[in-house]
């Protein structure tokens, strides 16, 4: 009931701040075809920028090799639902709040209530309840962990699997888990073992009979000037001359400090998971923020991170946790409005 009540609560503040921007649609939406848009239109603030690709691919699949940055899952639960809804915005918007849900009652089961405000108070956690698949991929995660924690190894299995078909860093969880299963003397089978990088599989082989091309989704992300690895130092120095170079009344020079906290925050986490001897977590910390700094931009990095579950019962732990909420409060609320109103987009 608490955590039904907090999902509600959060919901209704994050629909009330899009709500009172001063702008009709953001600056990425079907503003210019206003036949494609579908009532309540004021949920259209949640579609913004990536939204409205997952949209167009539940409506209309893949047309174009950009799009197949955006992995299949997301879009296609829309797109099954909709046969019921019989609208693609409500889809969208009833799988991220029931994906929120089940979060929300998995990691306050799983880590107690403050892992729970831990996750709410992420200053990027509004994401959560919009057009994205960032809910989706979280509840994946969080329903492995919670079959894993039950000794289901086969539903573990199929869980990321289908983690892996929502978003490629799904693929992060299979050494996560191997890796926990060797520490605490469980085993996976060979069956389960295969299965866990199937959706991805699947995508791939998907991608390669109709783009000839089975990375597709990593080339696809040069449209965003992200697909020539470099070393995370470089993205990290990229970053320090943005914050010397660039004027800070400007909104770069904000969502580029914002995009370098939070990298650097997860990194810290990440050092407490190495300190604390919890080995399997901390890989996966590890690839989640070094595979995203490899592209030479952090950008999106502050909404990745809310996958990223092992850090909420870290935070929760924190004799900082009430700055944590305070701070983390104040900055959604700023992110929810310029995300609403086109300023910012992760």
């Amino acid at each position: 009931m608490k955590t039904a009540l907090i999902v509600l609560l959060f919901t209704f503040g994050v629909l009330l701040i899009t709500n009172i921007s001063t702008t009709r649609y953001p600056s990425y939406t079907y503003q210019n075809d206003a036949s494609l848009l579908e009532q309540p239109e004021n949920f259209w603030k949640l579609a913004n920028f990536d939204g409205v690709h997952y949209l167009d691919l539940a409506r209309l699949g893949y047309q174009a090799k950009f799009q197949t940055a955006f992995f299949p899952l997301y879009p296609t639960l829309i797109f099954i639902l909709s046969f019921f809804t019989h609208n693609f915005l409500i889809s969208g918007f009833l799988i991220s709040y029931a994906s929120l849900s089940l979060s929300v009652y998995l990691i306050c089961k799983l880590s107690g209530f403050k892992s729970l405000l831990s996750l709410v108070f992420f200053p990027t956690s509004f994401f959560l309840i919009s057009i994205y698949s960032d809910s989706l991929f979280l509840v994946l995660g969080l329903l492995s962990y919670y079959f894993y924690q039950k000794n289901k190894m086969l539903s573990c299995a199929a869980i990321i699997a289908l983690a892996t078909a929502s978003r490629f860093y799904g693929a992060f969880l299979i050494p996560f888990f191997l890796h926990l299963a060797h520490t605490d003397n469980k085993h996976f089978n060979l069956r389960e073992i295969l299965l866990m990088p199937s959706g991805l599989l699947l995508y791939m082989g998907f991608l390669a009979m109709n783009f000839s091309d089975p990375i597709a989704f990593f080339h696809a992300l040069s449209s965003w000037q992200k697909s020539n690895l470099v070393l995370p130092i470089q993205t990290v120095y990229r970053y320090l001359k943005i914050l010397i170079t660039v004027s800070p009344t400007t909104t770069q020079y904000y969502v580029s400090l914002l995009e370098l906290v939070i990298f650097s925050f997860i990194i810290y986490l990440n050092l407490l998971l190495l300190k604390a001897k919890k080995y399997s977590q901390a890989i996966y910390l590890f690839l989640g923020w070094l595979v995203p700094s490899m592209t030479g931009t952090l950008q999106s990095f502050p909404r990745y991170a809310l996958a990223l579950f092992p850090i909420y019962p870290l935070i929760a732990k924190s004799k900082y946790f009430p700055g944590y909420l305070l701070l983390g409060g104040v900055s959604q609320i700023i992110l929810i409005y310029a995300f609403s109103t086109g300023l910012f987009v992760s």
